[in-house]
């Protein structure tokens, strides 16, 4: 098995990949110049979770969308079926066609770069999570 051109394995069929950038059908015009100085925090973000881009193809794709250029855009129903009590600000349980690949900056971000790209939940989802209630768990098993 070889890499992509970008050296990167198994992009292509698996599942679609969310990103931290929102979704914008005019991105590669609108950004390429500034996305090169610094790629992650020069990003255009999102002030809320859903809007994000995803990026390529999923197995729930035709042969033709499996290529890392295929994008989409991310949407809150995505997350209505979350199994979990509290729900989480991340889980994506109706979306089996969508993942992430973990990535790392070589310096811990400081606090006010983590905020900016959202990698900690905000006091108000925090807030917004619903309570654990025994009878919640029974009636969805």
């Amino acid at each position: 098995k070889k890499p992509n051109p970008w050296g990167l394995y198994d992009m292509h069929g698996n599942v679609a990949e969310w990103c931290l950038d929102r979704y914008d059908t005019n991105y590669y015009k609108k950004y390429s110049e500034t996305v090169k100085a610094k790629p992650l925090l020069n990003v255009p973000l999102l002030k809320q979770r859903f809007g994000r881009v995803v990026r390529g193809g999923a197995w729930t794709q035709k042969p033709e969308k499996l290529r890392s250029a295929t994008r989409m855009k991310s949407i809150k129903k995505w997350n209505e079926d979350d199994p979990q009590f509290p729900m989480s600000v991340w889980f994506l349980a109706t979306t089996d066609h969508v993942g992430f690949r973990i990535v790392r900056p070589l310096k811990v971000p400081s606090k006010a770069d983590r905020e900016k790209l959202m990698l900690t939940p905000t006091v108000q989802e925090i807030k917004n999570i619903k309570p654990f209630r025994k009878r919640d768990a029974r009636k969805n098993r």
